[in-house]
This record gives C-alpha cells, structure tokens and sequence, in this order.
C-alpha cells in the first residue's frame, strides 16, 4: 500500500458517506468477523436511505486508484439518529460466513473412507459460490462423524479442528470465504517494525504440555502485536523480525481519520488446537430402522438423518441382552426394517452403539399377559418362551405347538401335527404309571418284523415267536 487509508477513501455499498465517525473491525480464528461503523449522511437522503439498507453491507478503501473490500458481511444492526441536516448512520455485521452459523442441524456422515476435506466440501454445497482454502493435512475420517444440534459453521470447526486446524473468515473478499488452517507458503506480505508489542502466553502454553504436547516450546507461544497501515488478511504467512510469522488476530480502527490495524502476529503452533467434540450428544438416542445385519453389527437409517447421501452405510456395534468377552453367549439380534435406537452414551461419536427400541404398539399384544412378573420373548413369526410363575412355555405359530414345563413338576408336549421323538442307541420311558392313546391306532414295532398295533376293540400282534404266559 503505498499510503494509509484516510476516512475520505472510505465508501460503502449503498450510500455515498460525507463523514467517518468511527470503525471498529474485529477478526479472530472459529469466529466470524465483525464491523461497527459510525458515519455521518445527507439527511436530504432519510427516507431513501432507510428503505435502501440491504440485508449486506460492503466497506470499501481507495488504494492508488483502485477500489478494494475492506469488509464485506452480513447486516444484523442499523440506526439512523438525525441531527439538523445531518444523519448519523450506526451499522453492525458480521462476515458472511455468518450464515452457515443461522440453523442447527442433524445429520450423520456415515461415510468413514471420506476426509475430512471432503465432508468438508458436503457441507458447503449449501452455500453456492463460497471461497474457501485447505490449508491442513487431510486424512480420512476413519469413524462417524455426528452433527447433532449444531450449525454448519459449529460443525466445521470441529472438523477442522480434529486436524488440528482453526477457520479463518476473510472480511477482505464479497460473499461467504474462510481459510481452513494456515498456509504452507510464505506470502507476499510485510509489516513495518516501528511500532509493536511483544507477548507470552504461558497459559496456552501450560495448557498444551497438559494436553501431552510435550513438544511444545515457550517460544512457539511468544506473539508480536504490530500496527500498521496494510490490509492484511487474517491467517496471512508474512516475514517479520527475520522469522515467518502469522496473523492471528486483526483489529482496525480509525484513529485522528486514518484507518490503523494491529496485527496479533503467533506461530503455527499456538494455532494448534486439541480435538473438540458435539457438546449436546452425551445421553441422547436417536429412533431408526434397521437396513441390514451381520454378526454383532447393524446399519441403520436413523428417523431424524438429513444426509440421505451416507445414511445407512455405517456399521454399529448392536448392544445384544446378554453376551461375554469371547463373543459367546446369547445371540439376539434384529432383523432387516426392524425399529431400533442409535445411543451416543459420551461426545465422541465413535463410542454409539445400537439399542432394541421401545416397543410401538402402545396397546399391547393380543392375549399376552400384562402381568410384570410374567416374562415374554417372542418374534415377528409368532414364536414365544414365556416365563411365570407357573413355569416356562415354549410355543410356536400362535400355539399350533408348544412345551411346558410346570413349576410343579409336569411336563407337556402338544402339536397340531405330530411329534416325534428320535435317539442313535436308546429312549428311556419310566415313571409308576404310563399311559398311551390314539383315536384310530397305537403302534410299537421293533426291528425285524415284530409289531403290536391297537386298534378300536381290536389287537394284532406280529412276530416270528410269540410268547404267552
């Protein structure tokens, strides 16, 4: 730049500025950019101007001729105080990308062969045209990835932020633009070293060797703050002091009508940050429908998933009633369509596993006891255990068969159709009384040719040597 910006090169989007009152311009890394702008208008323009303030605002600077963004944003605050003939204009905004921070959304990203930059990029296609930077080593997710009751913007820091990554709005370029993370490259900026201030942030600095970052050194957290008259943008590599350095933190401000900026000039790794995690996920479950099934896994669509694109593609881990560390033990799992529950017992999306779901029908099953001291299992195809006081029964298809074993020591077997009993060497049949009947015949052959068939008023017996007493 090859002088400083005055108030008299300042002008904005909508409205030609007489006077410059005041700027304040803040920028900081995970938060969106603000202005606060104070400035003096015709007042002959009143009524036009109040019905042209548009929902975005635009500051712009004369550089050498050339007019350039000072900052770009969103408006959330106007006022307009008259005085004479003159009308004093008060406006606040926030960076563009302020608009990815409006709605909370939920929605899984069950894809873990995807990185970070890629869901990245899923996210954004919500917003056409947005500039944005990768400036991480990116890597694959390698688990689900959970965005619970978060605006994208909340959502995207976190993921940057599993790179060790920060988001860097840039209130320098029109519409939504960010950085995510900082440049490999030196860049083609530089500050004057008249003016500055230096600073150690020990705190950050104990926090990071807390934080097992053993590596860290006292004076990767060693920060300059330095005023100057260029526009620099935030997250910019420069040289300063003989050392490549980079902007952290940006303030402008107009001061005696020339526009001056203090630059918080950090290291790499003092931007560094340690994983961050969905701060309203612990405890919840979320309803879903089981879509498929293998061992002790199931995929799952989940009732309330706005991202169709990767839903059902992650494979749960199924919490099953009872089971040991060898994976033996009982081995219950549902089947395909059938309803379930996704829990998220901490933050951490990788720990959710799959829960049965409460049961839907509220009025209950047809002739199944509502007696809490009776147990039922059963199945979709009308297969039952059941478990009282009286013993245990074991039917299928409705009761067309079952057995019962009573607590009094009974035991019975019926079927619709038949039953059979079979044994490789020997059945034992025993007791002080055994009876057998049938409605047309009752049989008992042994092997080779002997026989005793019991008929209505009728005996056959069959045999090469029958013996009678």
């Amino acid at each position: 730049m090859e002088a400083a910006v005055t108030y008299k090169d300042l002008s904005f989007s909508f409205a030609d500025i007489l006077h410059v009152d005041q700027i304040e311009i803040r920028e900081r890394p995970n938060a969106h950019g603000s202005l606060r702008i104070s400035a003096v208008l015709d007042a002959d323009r009143e009524r036009e101007i109040f019905f042209e303030v548009p929902d975005t605002l635009s500051l712009f600077y004369e550089d050498g001729g050339e007019k350039k963004t000072l900052f770009s944003g969103m408006l959330f605050y106007s006022s307009m105080n008259r005085k004479g003939k003159y009308l004093h204009l008060t406006l606040e905004a926030k960076t563009h990308t302020y608009r990815m921070d409006m709605e909370k959304k939920i929605r899984s990203f069950q894809n873990t062969g995807e990185t970070f930059g890629q869901i990245m990029g899923e996210v954004l296609k919500n917003y056409p045209g947005t500039l944005w930077t990768e400036h991480f080593s990116d890597r694959a997710a390698g688990q689900l990835l959970f965005q619970y009751e978060e605006t994208d913007w909340e959502f995207l820091t976190r993921l940057a932020g599993r790179c060790q990554a920060r988001l860097y709005p840039q209130s320098l370029t029109e519409g939504e633009a960010f950085r995510a993370g900082l440049p490999e490259n030196r860049e083609p900026w530089s500050l004057g070293e008249d003016f500055f201030v230096s600073q150690m942030c020990f705190d950050e600095y104990e926090k990071m060797r807390a934080n097992a970052r053993l590596g860290a050194l006292p004076q990767q957290y060693l920060s300059w703050k330095a005023e100057s008259w260029e526009i620099l943008p935030l997250g910019a590599r420069l040289l300063y002091r003989g050392k490549d350095w980079f902007v952290g933190e940006v303030e402008r401000r107009l001061t005696d009508g020339i526009l001056r900026s203090t630059y918080t000039l950090v290291q790499r790794e003092r931007e560094m940050r340690e994983t961050t995690y969905a701060p309203l996920l612990p405890g919840i479950s979320l309803d879903g429908t089981v879509t498929n099934v293998t061992r002790n896994q199931v995929q799952v669509y989940m009732d309330r998933d706005s991202n169709t694109r990767t839903a059902g593609q992650y494979w749960f881990p199924y919490s099953t009633v009872a089971g040991s560390a060898d994976g033996s033990g009982w081995y219950c799992m549902p089947e395909k369509g059938e309803k379930i529950r996704v829990y998220f017992p901490t933050a951490d999306e990788k720990e959710a596993y799959v829960i049965s779901a409460l049961s839907g029908n509220t009025q209950g099953n047809q002739g199944v006891s509502m007696d809490p001291a009776v147990k039922h299992i059963s199945t979709a195809q009308g297969n039952m255990v059941t478990f009282s006081g009286a013993g245990a029964n074991i039917s299928v298809k409705g009761g067309t068969g079952s057995v019962t074993l009573g607590s009094g020591g009974d035991f019975c077997v019926t079927a619709a159709e038949s039953i059979s009993i079979y044994a490789g060497s020997r059945v034992s049949v025993s007791g002080n009384e055994i009876t057998a009947a049938a409605g047309e015949k009752l049989g008992l052959a042994a092997d080779p040719g002997a026989s005793i068939e019991l008929k209505p008023g009728q005996a056959d017996v069959k045999a090469g040597k029958i013996y009678q007493n």
